[in-house]
């Protein structure tokens, strides 16, 4: 049988022998040409933009054999791609090297703002510069040695707002005056930006908004001066030096959050009357087309989320949408809107679906149905939604074409795999792989074929270098849940030895690490060419799946996780080719927290564990993402205990590895020093290992962390 499965997998199979050089003699994946050289680094472009005629697409990408970026601009009609901004012309960052890593048109489209700065947590944009397209020249527009950020056109263009030092400020385009527009900042308390938490759990940055006729700006105003201080502690110096974050542990005071409207003309301002508890959360603000102001607003328990609409004339707010759920509803993002009202992602039947409303947030209408998820609705033209969607299952993402009314929902995205779309009215950019095949960048004609490719799916460097391939597979719990699987096997796998194994975890509600998708895992390609298998598997509380599967974990994050993966190993322990004696299981960040109490519910069922930046008892993690799952300590204090990976640590039987950051903002080393206190008591033998300067995420540390890596399986594996 022939299909267009069967031809993609085909296609996937010539990929690997042609590009990835499957000569007699090949060579192992080294982690210093993959993370130290970059060897096997693909291509990928950088904030694609359609333009209003959605027809024209600008990107960001480097030119072959060049570190830094241009803007690129494709035309669908033409079918091609030619440098728009040449980057080596662009020298404006502190460090003057040329490259473009940022920028936003003009809303006419004949300017670019760029700036000076990759804005980070902890730092801003730098200062600003115009560059015009017509003329070629760049004008630079502030110069301030302070902290600006969030900034953006007014909607005729005619002016630039921006954050500057936690007030909002615009500067006139044309004769380069500055107006300050409010004088609310003070130490902790913030204009148009957000603090640690709601930026990392809400993922809200920019905190300010213009109004659809530029008269007016909405913005959240951020109180953190009751939220206790963290201090991360910098080693580098003579002295240490300290850097304090406002930094909320589950049961902690909240910011103080407020939504505010100023009148340009006047500076007149009006607080938006959300009437939230002080310790909840305003998770999205958005002005609607008509120049209304939506507001999402949440209780501190988080299982319920009213959609407001507020006047910015006297600040009156009314509920015209509520949403609950008996544990936890996710933050809806930003809304899309219809010529009659909005629509609105809601998991009320167990799966994540599309419905419409009017304006007043009556007559509803539910758009899809089924058995998937809408992970993301993307725009809205011609009566036509275009979102992502997990269908044909779990493991896939395919880009759908819903009908407004009512109609049968299209599959816009072809082959199997995993597809990355942007899509614009008339066409979509399509970044699609799957497990053994890099993705591969293309613009498509919605519902039409293939106008152009962008990158292909090849990595030259890989030629002559050994590849293992992946296999996606299920398995069963022995109560009967079948869980989705992936194994990487050595090249030369023989099914009569018996090869040791190393799983790799995330497991935190929502995610998954069982996609049909390209991952660039070089880590898991040189272990196998050591002869380990790895093996990944999704237990019940990632996502996918629906509610049930996912919200089982409500009140006792990591028994249903480290549960599925202790079944995971056992499952591995009965295949032939197995030896069950010796596997080991590793992750980072929730990885790091589920590995290490996987390891010590586990018993003797695992031989290593190697945890990375581990939360150690959800006392110590943030107030959002904790207690939406888990409540406050006070209220759920055993499920905070049983889920405590310290709390089990005299329970250790593996050789274990605790890595962490002295740097990391988000999962404080504090935690690894807990466990390791906890080990000692215990009198558990162990080893650690720390990084100064290190943040969350090991980036440039990668090589060194990975290579300690495989040294302590080598020696204990």
């Amino acid at each position: 049988m022939t299909g267009k499965g069967s031809q993609r997998r085909a296609r996937s199979f010539e990929l690997a022998a042609n590009l990835w050089g499957m000569s007699k003699r090949r060579r192992p994946i080294t982690l210093e040409d993959a993370y130290l050289n970059e060897k096997f680094k693909h291509r990928a472009i950088v904030s694609p933009q359609w333009l209003k005629d959605g027809k024209r697409l600008s990107y960001l990408l480097e030119v072959d054999g060049v570190e830094f970026k241009s803007l690129w601009m494709f035309d669908a009609g033409t079918g091609k791609s030619a440098i728009a901004v040449s980057g080596a012309g662009i020298r404006i960052s502190k460090g003057r090297k040329p490259g473009i890593t940022n920028y936003c048109w003009s809303p006419d489209e004949k300017h670019l703002l760029f700036h000076s700065d990759p804005p980070t947590r902890f730092s801003g944009q730098g200062d600003y510069f115009l560059y015009s397209m017509a003329t070629r020249k760049m004008r630079r527009l502030t110069r301030h040695s302070g902290v600006q950020r969030n900034a953006k056109f007014s909607p005729d263009g005619r002016l630039l707002g921006f954050v500057r030092d936690d007030d909002l400020w615009t500067l006139d385009l044309q004769s380069g005056k500055e107006r300050r527009l409010t004088r609310l900042a003070k130490p902790q308390v913030y204009v148009g930006r957000f603090g640690w938490v709601y930026e990392e759990e809400l993922g809200l940055v920019d905190g300010w908004a213009w109004s659809p006729d530029g008269k007016r700006i909405a913005f959240f105003l951020v109180d953190e001066r009751r939220v206790p201080e963290y201090i991360i502690t910098d080693y580098s110096g003579q002295h240490p030096t300290y850097r304090k974050t406002r930094y909320p542990k589950a049961g902690d005071p909240n910011p103080i959050v407020s939504i505010h409207v100023l009148k340009l003309a006047t500076r007149k301002r009006v607080e938006m009357q959300t009437r939230h508890e002080a310790d909840g959360y305003l998770a999205r603000m958005q002005w609607s087309p008509t120049g209304k102001l939506l507001i999402q607003r949440m209780p501190r328990l988080q299982n319920r989320i009213d959609l407001l609409t507020a006047d910015p004339n006297t600040g009156k707010c009314r509920v015209i949408l509520t949403d609950t759920d008996d544990r936890w509803v996710d933050p809806q993002g930003d809304i899309q809107f219809t010529a009659d009202g909005f629509l609105w992602l809601s998991s009320r039947d167990g799966r994540r679906h599309i419905y419409r409303y009017d304006k007043s947030g009556k007559n509803e209408s539910r758009l899809t149905k089924g058995d998937f998820d809408i992970q993301k609705i993307h725009l809205v033209s011609d009566g036509t939604a275009y979102a992502t969607a997990s269908i044909p299952s779990p493991t896939e993402r395919n880009l759908v074409a819903v009908p407004l009314d009512g109609g049968t929902l299209q599959r816009l995205t072809r082959g199997e795999g995993h597809h990355e779309a942007t899509p614009s009215p008339s066409h979509y950019l399509d970044v699609h792989s799957d497990l053994n095949t890099p993705s591969e960048t293309s613009v498509f004609a919605v519902g039409g074929g293939k106008v152009a490719t962008l990158i292909e799916p090849t990595i030259p460097a890989t030629t002559g270098y050994e590849i293992a391939r992946w296999k996606l597979l299920t398995i069963k719990t022995r109560d009967g849940q079948k869980l989705h699987a992936r194994m990487l096997k050595p090249v030369g796998f023989d099914a009569a030895k018996r090869y040791p194994v190393l799983m790799h975890t995330y497991g935190g509600p929502g995610s998954q690490v069982v996609m049909n998708r390209w991952g660039d895992e070089w880590l898991s390609q040189h272990l196998a060419s050591k002869g380990i298998i790895i093996f990944m598997v999704d237990g019940r509380g990632s996502g996918g799946q629906g509610t049930k599967f996912e919200k089982i974990t409500y009140l006792n994050l990591g028994k249903w996780e480290a549960h599925d993966q202790i079944e995971g190993a056992r499952w591995l322990a009965r295949q032939s080719y197995v030896d069950g004696k010796r596997i080991g299981i590793w992750g980072w960040s929730y990885g790091g927290y589920l590995s290490s109490l996987t390891a010590f519910l586990g018993g003797d069922t695992f031989k290593v564990c190697m945890s990375g930046a581990p939360v150690t008892h959800y006392e110590l993690y943030d107030t959002i993402y904790t207690e939406r799952y888990m409540r406050t300590p006070a209220e759920n204090p055993d499920g905070y205990r049983e889920g405590a990976p310290f709390t089990h640590a005299h329970k250790l039987q593996a050789a274990m590895l605790i890595v962490h950051g002295l740097a990391d903002d988000n999962v404080h080393f504090q935690n690894s020093v807990r466990l390791v206190e906890a080990l000692q008591k215990a009198q558990k033998s162990f080893q650690v290992m720390f990084y100064p300067g290190m943040k969350h995420g090991p980036t440039k540390e990668r090589t060194y962390i990975y290579r300690e890596f495989a040294r302590f399986l080598k020696a204990n594996l």
